[in-house]
């Protein structure tokens, strides 16, 4: 049963990884790259863990997690910390929302139970003064659809610039290694791809997560690479996995983007719940860095969310 544990937990983290790897650029010698510390070599044994790459394609864990929020019920506080230049605070926003079911069978809406606002965070005429509080606003508190379990495919459709960043932002965040449509992106996300593998040290630790005993698999950029803000948008990727089970808990993402008057650089921490059994669902998510688009001032913001749920059904 150990063995198997083990075998386990190796299989998910290649699944997790699959969905970093390039396509067409893949490495299949990727395992050769890890170094393992003591810890993880006694627990491993002699598995092969590049003869599991193939099945390593697919994983969304993260990416259907914060999804799943919009077709399930639960209760979410969120504080987003407006700063300046300097880091000095000059507003606050403190928001809670529950998602309800609706009258359509299937479908649910999102309610807006408290939008406190603190500072100089709003134009005279009412508007939101920030990118980042549309961003928010786009993850979090997007009441005016009705989400329905039998079709949640966003509309990408006649977007605009905004739309679009904000769009590619959630796959860097939610799904990192996927291609990005921003400027000099190209391949520069697909972390394992054989183009970037000079630029990363990638390892498996014994680690602690949320006071758990995990695994972590830490992928990170080299020293030598960590003034180069060309050389690699993915500054660092950890994702963690409970010793005991070896479920997923968490994923931290470090991010350094800028081109052509957009800018994004920034910490996200990302922590998994699972109910059921079997499904997993967003518990807490935070976010500081700074963020621009062309034509736009930068602004520099911390996010936190914290998730709660009822028992689901998933049918």
């Amino acid at each position: 049963m150990a063995n198997l544990l083990k075998y386990l937990f190796l299989f998910k983290i290649y699944f997790f990884a699959s969905n970093l790897f390039a396509q067409e650029e893949f490495d299949f010698d990727i395992g050769g790259l890890f170094d393992l510390d003591s810890i993880v070599v006694t627990a491993s044994g002699s598995l092969n863990i590049d003869e599991m790459i193939d099945v390593m394609r697919n994983d969304t864990t993260f990416y259907e997690a914060f999804r799943r929020l919009r077709v399930n019920e639960h209760h979410a506080d969120h504080h987003i910390e407006y700063l300046n230049k300097k880091g000095k605070t000059i507003g606050n926003q403190y928001v809670s929302t529950q998602q309800v079911p609706a009258t359509k069978p299937n479908c649910f809406r999102l309610e807006i139970t408290k939008n406190d606002k603190e500072g100089n965070i709003e134009k005279k005429d009412g508007e939101n003064r920030f990118l980042s509080q549309k961003v928010f606003a786009e993850l979090f508190m997007n009441s005016n659809e009705l989400y329905c379990k039998s079709n949640r495919t966003e509309n990408h459709q006649n977007s605009s610039m905004v739309d679009r960043y904000i769009d590619n932002l959630k796959l860097l965040i939610f799904a990192p290694g996927q291609p990005i449509n921003l400027p000099v992106v190209g391949k520069k996300t697909r972390i394992f791809s054989k183009s970037m593998q000079k630029y990363y040290n990638y390892s498996l630790i014994s680690d602690t997560y949320s006071n758990v005993n995990c695994y972590a698999v830490k992928i990170k950029v080299k020293p030598k690479y960590q003034d180069d803000k060309n050389a690699a948008i993915i500054r660092e990727l950890i994702t963690y996995f409970d010793k005991t089970n070896f479920n997923i808990l968490g994923r931290k993402i470090e991010i350094w983007y800028e081109a052509f008057g957009f800018k994004a650089i920034g910490d996200f921490d990302l922590r998994l719940t699972k109910t059921n059994d079997s499904v997993y669902f967003p518990s807490a998510f935070k976010y500081g860095g700074i963020g621009k688009i062309p034509f736009k001032k930068i602004e520099n913001v911390i996010f936190t969310s914290d998730f709660y749920y009822k028992p689901l059904n998933l049918n």
